[in-house]
């Protein structure tokens, strides 16, 4: 295991150096990232084949900008139809490349049958129905089960990924899994031969009870909310307040931030700035089927289609009634109403 850490290193490094040139991570790293990552994938239980063929014979992958970890998954996967969903921006940016993206998926999968999927714009409505559509053309198209049908939850935009999670609770008996992986600190690049398949868990049994994490945006003009309105409230109620940036942990920040909303019991998000990455939590936040604590300094300011839900609007500045606000609402959830 060392000497493919320090062989991967060592890789990563010349590949960093010239610039993240696909064709030598395909030449040079790609067969060794896919043989590391399927020992990985079996030693940590998970089955990828049945009788020696593909335990899914249908894959959707949305595409976004990391062109490896796409080919990476479907050579895993090795189904036999391979759904590549593209918006108008991801497929401009592969179109250099999607000669070289479609050759090494065959390489290692020759059958597979690859489509094209477009997306009209990476909203995640459209991203949920397109697999959605897709779910019911495996099926009625080609007879196969939803348990012969697999969603990577990996690539993509943030909205498409939390379409993407949408999708997957819709349906009971389809799988989802997504590649966590360590990040070079320089330049946040996935490094090769990290990767580990996760599945998608649906169940809440890993809920600590007094486990409350905040999603919110980590600046200065927050300080004072998230310290006197939040933290304080929070640890004032003997529940344990946890957000990201606070903490200690190894591997990539989203793998910690998906582990942390899976494990909280109340998730507290903050959306006065329409923050994307919290946006694109709180989406997780609710796939996750997670008890949530709304907050805007402006209902206008956030977006419509969640204005109808449960919200706690505070004055800025006002911490007393942001405190107030939070303490009444923990209690409101922790009590089950």
């Amino acid at each position: 295991m060392q000497h493919d850490h320090l062989m991967f290193k060592g890789l990563f490094d010349i590949w960093k150096r010239r610039g993240y040139d696909p064709y030598f991570y395909f030449a040079e790293i790609f067969d060794k990232a896919v043989q590391a990552v399927e020992v990985r994938t079996a030693g940590d239980g998970i089955d990828l084949g049945q009788a020696g063929n593909p335990r899914y014979r249908a894959l959707f992958i949305p595409v976004g900008l990391a062109m490896e970890n796409v080919v990476l998954i479907a050579s895993l996967f090795k189904p036999n139809h391979l759904g590549l969903a593209f918006t108008e921006m991801s497929r401009r940016f592969h179109q250099t490349h999607a000669t070289l993206m479609r050759d090494n998926v065959k390489r290692l999968n020759p059958t597979v049958t690859i489509r094209e999927i477009t997306l009209q714009s990476d909203d995640q409505r459209f991203a949920e129905q397109k697999i959605v559509d897709w779910v019911e053309e495996m099926r009625a198209g080609h007879g196969f089960s939803y348990g012969q049908m697999a969603i990577d939850l990996t690539g993509g935009t943030k909205p498409m990924s939390i379409g993407a999670h949408n999708a997957v609770l819709s349906f009971d008996d389809i799988d989802a899994y997504y590649l966590r992986v360590d990040y070079d600190e320089e330049t946040q690049w996935p490094i090769p031969g990290t990767e580990t398949l996760v599945p998608m868990t649906r169940a809440k049994a890993q809920t600590e009870k007094d486990l409350v994490f905040v999603i919110m945006p980590f600046t200065d003009e927050f300080a004072d909310v998230y310290q006197q309105g939040i933290k304080e409230t929070v640890e004032g109620l003997n529940q344990r307040c946890v957000r990201v940036d606070e903490e200690i942990f190894t591997g990539g920040i989203m793998d910690r931030i998906r582990d942390n909303l899976l494990r909280a019991n109340i998730v507290i998000a903050e959306l006065t700035k329409q923050n994307a990455n919290v946006y694109y939590e709180l989406g997780l936040t609710h796939a996750y089927g997670k008890k949530v604590i709304m907050l805007t300094q402006d209902i206008k300011e956030v977006p419509f289609d969640l204005r109808h839900l449960r919200m706690v609007v505070y004055q800025k500045g006002d911490l007393k009634q942001l405190a107030e606000a939070v303490a009444k609402e923990i209690q409101h959830a922790m009590s089950g109403r």
